[in-house]
């Protein structure tokens, strides 16, 4: 995350994603109030903060999946873009995960141990959790997109995961949740 600080007017750049929640006329920071965004463009933006500037926290994604080499390269990507990554290798762990970080966004794959994919994703729907939740499988049958897709799932994608793809579709997910 990158992070320019003005001494006198208390402005800030963040060009790492952030979530800014707006609760009548106050917009967040995560618990700072912002006097105004003078400027965005392209996820950098320029505001105006009415107190000092703790550090910021990045939004939190959590990652669900079994192999350990795939795990690996998703987590790498997302806190290459200045997400912070949380993991879980089966879904009985994400469960716990889920409910301890409050994550802002859920990646998860179908085939796993203990509980599937699917079983977590109907898990985080029903217990209230309105977060986004993209679905990665190796299983691209028709069916199973449906069944995701049917149980709440926001996204869908086939792995192997295209370089690049992965991170503009967790920004798309992130943005429609604002």
């Amino acid at each position: 995350m990158f992070l320019t600080m003005g001494d006198k007017n208390k402005r800030i750049q963040v060009t790492a994603p952030v979530k800014i929640t707006q609760n009548k006329n106050l917009k967040y920071l995560g618990a700072l109030v912002i006097n105004e965004i003078v400027s965005g463009f392209n996820d950098i933006y320029l505001i105006s903060l009415s107190a000092s500037v703790p550090k910021l926290i990045a939004m939190k994604i959590l990652v669900v999946e079994d192999d350990i080499i795939m795990l690996a390269s998703i987590e790498h990507q997302l806190r290459q873009e200045g997400f912070e990554v949380i993991t879980a290798t089966d879904g009985r762990d994400a469960m716990l995960a889920f409910e301890k970080q409050n994550p802002d966004l859920v990646i998860t794959d179908i085939l796993m141990p203990l509980t599937s994919g699917l079983e977590f994703l109907n898990m985080v729907r029903t217990s209230g959790g309105n977060i986004p939740v993209m679905v990665l499988s190796a299983l691209d049958a028709e069916d199973t997109v449906i069944e995701a897709f049917n149980l709440g799932a926001d996204d869908f994608l086939t792995k192997p995961v295209k370089p690049g793809e992965l991170p503009v579709r967790v920004k798309r997910l992130l943005k429609k949740e604002r």
